[in-house]
C-alpha cells in the first residue's frame, strides 16, 4: 500500500519563523481554519489564508511579508505579503486570521510615467519600468527569466499601474507573464513546464499517482462556432470603378471615400476618350478640392463630400470616366469553425464588435481567437496528495474510465492539510482560458480610466507629517 510522505511545513513572517503559532487542519480546540493556499494560472493572483494561535506578541502587520516553504525552503507553496490580520480574544490571548496576496500585488501598487516614441524591444521596456516606476520596483527580477518576444512602436505610459502595462505590452507583442515566489518575472511566448509526476488509474507510485474523485465536466453552454466581426473600416485592395457621363454633368457623388492605390500619391482619375466598346483611357491630373487650384487640374476631388468635379464634362459613354484608387468600406466579416459544425451539426452564432479592428486579416484573427475560447470547455477535478505540482505545469492524465489519455493544464491548484503532517493538492484542469476573476479586472481597468497625457506636467508632491507647536505661558 502507498503511503504519502509527510511533509514538514515552514512559515515565516518577516523572516522569523512561525510554524509553532500556524495550526494547520481545520477546526481544533479553538475551531481556527488551518493553512489555505490557492494558486491560479497566469496572471491572477495567488492567494494564502492562515491563523496563528495566540500571536499577539509576534507582531504580525499587514505588508509582512510571508513564505510557506518545506522545513528546507527547497519549495515555496506560497510567496507574499499578508494583506489582512483579522483579532479575535479568546480569554487573555488573542488568536489571528491572516489574508495573503502573492508578490503580483507590487505591480498593482506601483506606477509608471514614461513614454516610448520609438520601435523599442520588449525587455529594454521592461527594465525600464523596473527602474522608473515609483516606487522602483528593485527588489524584483524583470531579467532572469524573462525571454525577449518582440517589439512595439510609439507606448505611452500615463501613470499607469505597472501591472496594467504589463498587460497592455505582452497583448502587443504576443507574450503572457506572471511573477513567481521568488520575485522573479516569467516574461514568455509559451511556456510548458512538465509536471514532475503523472496521473493514472493504474500507478506505479514512482512516475505515476493516482488523483482521488477525479471528475470530468464538459460545458457547452458557452460554444460559439460561428462569429461576425464588426469592425470598423478597412482599406480596399486596389480596384477601378468606371461611371457614366452625359457630356454635361461635370460634378459627380460617388459612394466611397477613395484614397489613393498602393504606390501612388493620389487617386487616378482617366476619361474615355474612344468608345464603350473599345475604350481609349486618357489620364486626368486630379486636385483636391478646397486646397488646390482649380485651373490648374482636370479634376478636383471632395474627399468628405465624395464627389469629383471636372473642368470638362465626360463625354455621353457608359464608360465615360473611371477612378484607380482604393476605399474605405464598413468592416464586415463572418468566420466559422466547420469542426464544430460537424461535432454538433449547427451554427451557434456570436457577434463580435470592435472598431479598432482595421484590416480583413485582422479580423479573421480576432475571429479565430474568439471561437477558440467558446469552445466546449474540458475541466478535470481531484486531488492528489503527491507533491511537487504548480499551478502552471502541464500534467498527463490516463483515466480509462473517463476515457481520458492526453496532457492538461493545471489551472488552479488549492492547498491545504489534511493531518498535522500531510498535504494534500486539490486540482483543477483543463485548457488555459481567462477566468472570472481576470474578466472582472480588464472590466474594471477600463472603467478606470487613464490619466491624460501632458508633456509640460509639473508634478507637485505633498507628504503628510506630524507638526507640533509647544507654547510655554510665560510673565514678563
Amino acid at each position: 500500500m502507498w503511503i504519502p510522505g509527510t511533509i514538514d511545513l515552514k512559515v515565516t513572517v518577516g523572516g522569523v519563523d512561525i510554524t509553532a503559532y500556524v495550526p494547520r487542519v481545520d477546526g481544533g480546540e479553538r475551531g481556527l481554519p488551518g493553512i489555505h493556499i490557492e494558486q491560479v494560472v497566469g496572471k491572477a493572483i495567488d492567494t494564502c489564508s492562515f491563523a496563528v494561535e495566540n500571536g499577539a506578541a509576534l507582531d504580525i502587520d499587514e505588508w509582512d511579508e510571508i513564505v510557506v516553504s518545506n522545513a528546507a525552503v527547497t519549495v515555496k507553496y506560497f510567496a507574499g505579503f499578508i494583506s489582512q490580520v483579522a483579532a479575535r480574544q479568546v480569554g487573555p490571548e488573542v488568536d489571528l486570521t491572516c489574508q495573503c496576496q502573492d508578490y503580483t500585488i507590487l505591480l498593482e501598487k506601483a506606477i509608471i510615467n514614461q513614454e516610448w516614441k520609438v520601435i523599442t524591444a520588449d525587455t529594454a521596456i521592461l527594465t525600464a519600468v523596473r527602474a522608473n516606476s515609483t516606487p522602483a520596483l528593485t527588489e524584483l527580477d524583470f531579467s532572469s527569466l524573462v525571454t525577449a518576444v518582440g517589439s512595439t512602436a510609439r507606448l505611452r505610459a500615463s501613470r499607469r499601474k505597472v501591472r496594467d502595462l504589463l498587460d497592455d505590452l505582452a497583448a502587443r507583442v504576443g507574450a503572457d507573464w506572471y511573477m513567481d515566489y521568488d520575485k522573479k518575472l516569467h516574461w514568455f511566448q509559451t511556456e510548458d513546464t512538465p509536471a514532475p509526476y503523472d496521473i493514472s488509474d493504474a500507478p506505479n507510485f514512482t512516475t505515476t499517482f493516482p488523483a482521488a474523485g477525479l471528475e470530468r465536466m464538459v460545458d457547452g453552454s458557452g460554444v460559439v462556432n460561428r462569429v461576425t466581426v464588426v469592425g470598423g473600416a478597412y482599406l480596399s485592395d486596389n480596384i477601378t470603378h468606371e461611371y457614366a457621363g452625359d457630356a454635361q454633368q461635370v460634378r459627380f457623388v460617388v459612394p466611397h471615400f477613395y484614397q489613393a492605390q498602393s504606390g501612388e500619391s493620389s487617386v487616378l482619375v482617366d476619361v474615355n476618350t474612344g468608345s464603350d466598346a473599345a475604350p481609349v483611357w486618357a489620364a486626368k491630373s486630379v486636385g483636391i478640392k478646397y486646397i488646390d487650384d482649380a485651373a490648374g487640374k482636370d479634376v478636383l476631388f471632395a474627399f468628405q463630400e465624395k464627389y469629383f468635379e471636372f473642368a470638362a464634362a465626360p463625354p455621353l459613354l457608359v464608360k465615360a470616366w473611371r477612378v484607380r484608387a482604393r476605399y474605405q468600406a464598413p468592416l464586415r466579416q463572418r468566420v466559422s469553425l466547420a469542426s464544430s459544425y460537424a461535432l454538433y451539426g449547427r451554427w451557434l452564432e456570436d457577434v463580435l464588435v470592435d472598431a479598432s479592428i482595421n484590416s480583413k486579416s485582422e479580423a479573421q484573427d480576432a475571429g479565430m481567437a474568439y471561437l477558440a475560447e467558446r469552445n466546449a470547455i474540458s475541466v478535470l477535478s481531484g486531488s492528489v496528495e503527491e507533491p511537487g505540482l504548480r499551478a502552471g505545469q502541464v500534467i498527463h492524465v490516463t483515466a480509462a474510465g473517463l476515457g481520458l489519455a492526453g496532457d492538461y493544464l493545471i489551472r488552479r491548484l488549492g492547498i491545504t492539510c489534511p493531518g498535522p503532517t500531510s498535504i494534500r493538492f486539490a486540482v483543477e484542469l483543463g485548457d488555459y482560458l481567462p477566468d472570472l476573476y481576470e474578466m472582472l479586472r480588464e472590466i474594471a481597468k477600463d472603467a478606470a480610466g487613464t490619466a491624460e497625457w501632458r508633456d509640460d506636467e509639473v508634478l507637485d508632491e505633498l507628504l503628510q507629517t506630524d507638526e507640533r507647536l509647544t507654547g510655554v505661558d510665560a510673565a514678563v
